[in-house]
C-alpha cells in the first residue's frame, strides 16, 4: 500500500513523466462557466432600412442557409438583389415575381420547318425570355433567362380561310420553374400553366368589330381575368389599348405609325429592320414612357415569317400590366406580321380593311 501511494504521489507531481501517451489532465471550469468565445457585433442594418424575412424555400430547405437579405428604404422603390442558389441554380421564383422583376423582355417566335410546306398547317409557338440592353440601346435575348413560352390551339380551318384580324384562337402561356428532385438531388424544369390568351371570332370590317383578346391567369389553380387588350380602328396608327382588369378605360396605350418601311418590306437595311410600337401613359399624356420593337430575325427566320420583339416595360411593378404588354405582343404579331392564308404575302394593312 505504501509502494502504491507513492506512485499515485509521482503522478500527481509530474503527469506527464514515464507516461508518454497521456496528456495533461483536461481543465476543469466551475459550474454554470464556460470558456470565453471570441464575440462578434452583428452589424448594424443602414439607417431606416428594414431587413425582409426570407423567402419560403421552393427546392431543399438545406440549399437556403446564407441567402441574401433584401432591403426597403422608406419612400424607395425595393432593391433587387442576387437571388440565391440552389444546388447552383438560380433560385425558383414564381411567374410574379419573375414579371416584377423584368426591366426588359424578349419574344422569339419559334422555327418551325413545316412552313416551308404549308404555312397555314403551323400553329404559332413563342418563346419569351429576359432581355440585355447592348450599348447602342437596343435589346437582346438573355438566353439564360428563359421565362415563359407559348402554344397556340387553334384549327387549321380558321388558319385556312380567315384573316389574321377575323379568326379565333387561343394560347396558353407555361412559366418555366425548377421543382427540386429528392432522389436524384438535381433541380428539373417543370412547366407550369400560367396564362390564357383568348380571342374569339370577328368579322372584322373597318372601324366595326374590332379584335379583342382576353387574358386570364391560370396559376395554381387560379382562373381571374386581370384584363384585355383591344385593336381600335386607326387612320395613321396601328393602335392597342391596354385595360386593367374591368376598367373601361385603358391603362396604356400602343400605338405605331403606319409610315414605317418595316411594316410592308422585310428587308435588312436599316429602314426596314424595325418596326416600333411607342406605349404611352393616358393619364399623363406621356407618349413614350416604354416600347415594343419588331426586329430582323435573320434571312432564314424572315424567308419563314418567324418574329422577334423587344419589350421595354414602362416604369411598373405591376405584373398584371406587364403580363398584358407581352399578351399585346402576341396579338400585335397576329395582326400586322401574319400571312394571309390565300397569299404569300404578310397581312400588313388588316388595319384599313373596308
Amino acid at each position: 500500500q505504501r509502494r502504491v501511494h507513492g506512485e499515485k504521489s509521482k503522478m500527481q507531481n509530474y503527469p506527464n513523466q514515464g507516461y508518454p501517451n497521456q496528456g495533461p489532465p483536461p481543465q476543469q471550469y466551475p459550474p454554470q462557466q464556460y470558456p470565453p468565445q471570441q464575440y462578434h457585433p452583428q452589424q448594424p442594418s443602414p439607417q431606416g432600412y428594414q431587413p425582409l424575412p426570407p423567402q419560403a424555400s421552393y427546392g431543399n430547405p438545406q440549399s437556403m442557409q446564407g441567402a441574401p437579405v433584401t432591403y426597403i428604404a422608406p419612400g424607395m422603390p425595393m432593391q433587387t438583389m442576387q437571388l440565391p442558389l440552389i444546388m447552383g441554380l438560380p433560385y425558383p421564383e414564381n411567374p410574379m415575381q419573375a414579371l416584377e422583376r423584368l426591366q426588359d423582355a424578349w419574344v422569339a417566335q419559334k422555327l418551325n420547318w413545316k412552313e416551308i410546306v404549308a404555312p397555314c398547317l403551323v400553329q404559332n409557338k413563342y418563346k419569351i425570355y429576359g432581355a440585355k440592353s447592348k450599348k447602342e440601346g437596343k435589346l437582346k435575348p438573355d438566353k439564360n433567362d428563359k421565362l415563359f413560352k407559348c402554344q397556340e390551339h387553334s384549327t387549321c380551318c380558321c388558319r385556312l380561310m380567315f384573316f389574321p384580324d377575323c379568326r379565333e384562337f387561343t394560347m396558353d402561356v407555361d412559366f418555366k420553374q425548377p421543382v427540386y428532385n429528392p432522389s436524384t438531388g438535381k433541380l428539373k424544369s417543370n412547366w407550369l400553366p400560367f396564362l390564357h390568351l383568348k380571342r374569339d371570332f370577328t368579322c372584322t370590317i373597318g372601324c366595326f368589330f374590332r379584335p379583342v383578346m382576353e387574358v386570364t391567369c391560370v396559376y395554381n389553380g387560379m382562373h381571374e381575368k386581370i384584363g384585355y387588350v383591344e385593336n381600335p380602328w386607326g387612320c395613321l396608327n396601328n393602335t392597342f389599348h391596354i385595360h386593367h382588369r374591368s376598367q373601361a378605360e385603358p391603362i396604356f396605350t400602343v400605338k405605331g405609325s403606319i409610315f414605317q418601311c418595316g411594316l410592308y418590306c422585310r428587308c435588312p437595311c436599316e429602314l426596314c429592320k424595325e418596326v416600333k410600337f411607342h406605349i404611352g401613359d393616358p393619364k399623363t399624356k406621356a407618349e413614350h414612357v416604354g416600347q415594343i420593337t419588331k426586329t430582323w430575325a435573320g434571312c432564314l427566320k424572315d424567308i419563314l415569317n418567324t418574329d422577334n420583339f423587344g419589350v421595354t416595360f414602362p416604369q411598373v411593378s405591376n405584373w398584371e400590366i406587364k403580363a398584358l404588354l407581352l399578351a399585346c405582343t402576341v396579338f400585335m404579331d397576329y395582326l400586322y406580321f401574319e400571312e394571309k392564308p390565300d397569299k404569300g404575302h404578310n397581312q400588313q394593312l388588316s388595319l384599313i380593311h373596308i
